[in-house]
């Protein structure tokens, strides 16, 4: 996509929607790990974790994916930076909301996703979950 301006070819038209699509990523992990921030820096110890709280994170996760895969072409195409910057808080909005339904704070949210990361065991019981899910 090109658009010309006073014979000046704007060559970052085409480079727009990557960029956004990075700035909406960039925005969400931001959002949720500010959150987090009280949260993350206690330590958590394997196993800390109800079945209760990790089959809510399981769903609660996979709806957040539901609602970025939603978003993030919208934010792509926003008219404006002002739009994509109301849509983003508007899918932040969603996501907490979602997490929340689950029945888990999003620092709890975090927290899991964080102990995810380090523990494989973890890891593996959310993706069994996930799979009942499915």
């Amino acid at each position: 996509m090109r658009s010309a301006v006073n014979g000046v070819i704007d060559r970052t038209a085409a480079t727009r929607p990557a960029v956004l699509h990075v700035a909406l990523l960039a925005a969400l992990l931001f959002f949720f790990s500010m959150l987090a921030l009280p949260v993350a820096a206690q330590q958590t110890e394997p196993g800390a974790f109800s079945e209760d709280q990790l089959e809510a994170f399981a769903a609660a996760s996979l709806r957040v994916q539901e609602l970025s895969n939603k978003w993030q072409p919208q934010i792509a195409e926003a008219p404006s930076p002002e739009d994509g910057n109301a849509m983003r808080q508007q899918a932040m909005g969603e996501m907490t909301e979602a997490v929340r339904e689950e029945g888990l704070s999003v620092e709890e949210y975090n927290t899991i996703h964080d102990t995810a990361l380090r523990d494989p065991q973890v890891m593996t019981v959310i993706q069994e979950y996930q799979e009942e899910l499915r």
